[in-house]
């Protein structure tokens, strides 16, 4: 399954709270959505309650977010997953592609691992976007940590605001494999512009 189909609920979820609240303290302002790995987990898993699930991303922070879900039964990085295949000597460039079926729905869902796709998302599902205020942080640091804490006395000025601790979105994740321009051009799937030869460009070392 294509996480990016779960990224539907995410957004829908996420839309709906920002036309409901009006709170006043950051706490209270935080999204109560799932990832698009929860959703995404809850649908396999009331499609077949013996299907086990395995997400595979960069992201480490969702090893957290599963030790709280009964849903998800574990959580492999892009790391992990390449250090299997080169343990097992499979080359994944010499396998068939799987048919993911019909993706027209949640396509442009596949930009919530990006910095700003998460809102551009929930944007596109209003009848007014025009109207609302984003902010897109993209990546956390120090200043970033005392700019939030200033929020608690002094509103940060937008409705919608869209916090991705690794700079560049999730892509970028400490669980990748490959540097992020590579990453972005790999991230279409099937329609990317050349990905056996994106695959083969040096892996960054971080």
């Amino acid at each position: 399954m294509e996480v990016s189909q779960g990224a539907q609920a995410t957004w829908v979820h996420e839309a709906q709270e920002l036309m409901d609240k009006h709170l006043t303290f950051l706490s209270e302002k935080r999204s109560s959505a799932l990832s698009p790995m929860g959703y995404t987990a809850q649908w396999c898993k009331g499609q077949n309650s013996e299907t086990r699930t395995i997400f595979i991303g960069p992201c480490l922070a969702k090893k957290v977010e599963a030790a709280r879900m009964e849903s998800v039964d574990e959580v492999m990085t892009f790391g992990e997953l390449a250090s299997l295949f080169l343990a097992k000597g499979i080359d994944v460039r010499e396998m068939e592609g799987s048919d993911l079926g019909g993706t027209t729905l949640f396509e442009d869902c596949r930009e919530f691992a990006l910095s700003s796709g998460v809102a551009s998302s929930v944007l596109r599902r209003l009848e007014n976007p025009q109207d609302v205020e984003v902010l897109s942080i993209d990546g956390m640091d120090k200043r970033m940590f005392r700019t939030m804490k200033m929020w608690e006395k002094r509103e940060p000025g937008a409705d919608l605001i869209e916090v991705m601790c690794c700079e560049g979105g999730c892509i970028s994740g400490p669980g990748d494999v490959v540097k992020l321009s590579v990453a972005k051009r790999l991230r279409g799937g099937n329609n990317a512009s050349s990905p056996v030869k994106a695959m083969r460009e040096p892996i960054a070392r971080r």
